[in-house]
């Protein structure tokens, strides 16, 4: 890692806030996966059936997407994640222009928000992110004893993030 640019090392940070986002938002919403294929199927003008597996396949799409994005980020994985952050675009503007207002559980219970100018900037944002990342050098970096521990500590940060989301979703407090 010697010798990299300071382009090489933004491209690496727009990496790892893309796809701790495309993380985070997944595993958000797996706490209420069912609620948010709901939102989904009221969204997306198709079959009830086809949106409501959309909802439901998302999430992990989402959680994949960003694994990949951190450990490889290979073209493919960033073009694809710029494809499904502009249909997030698309939707919130589509819900703009048709004053359609509901929450949208994007990040699950972890931060509630709605479709619509937020979503837009949010968007808009990672959009902006992803392009500096086609942009812009990768650092290129071997895998190294020290790759396998941040990989591993990586894991263990999500799995721990999913069991504290189930364990809050089952803990109701008496009263």
């Amino acid at each position: 890692m010697n010798g990299a640019s300071s382009m090489e090392y933004l491209n690496l940070i727009m990496t790892y806030v893309v796809g701790l986002n495309l993380i985070i938002a997944g595993i958000g919403k797996l706490n209420d996966i069912s609620g948010f294929a709901r939102v989904v199927s009221t969204i997306i003008p198709s079959p009830k059936k086809l949106s409501y597996t959309i909802g439901i396949c998302l999430p992990f799409i989402e959680i994949l997407l960003g694994l990949l994005l951190i450990i490889f980020e290979t073209n493919w994985i960033v073009w694809a994640s710029l494809l499904l952050f502009i249909c997030f675009l698309l939707v919130n503007i589509l819900s703009v222009f048709t004053d359609l207002e509901i929450t949208c559980n994007c990040y699950g219970s972890i931060l509630p928000g709605k479709i619509g100018k937020d979503g837009i900037f949010n968007s808009l944002i990672l959009v902006l992110f992803i392009v500096v990342i086609i942009l812009t050098p990768k650092i290129n970096i071997p895998f190294t004893d020290f790759n396998y521990i941040s990989l591993l500590l990586l894991s263990l940060s999500i799995i721990s993030l999913f069991f504290a989301s189930i364990l809050t979703k089952l803990y109701k407090p008496r009263g």
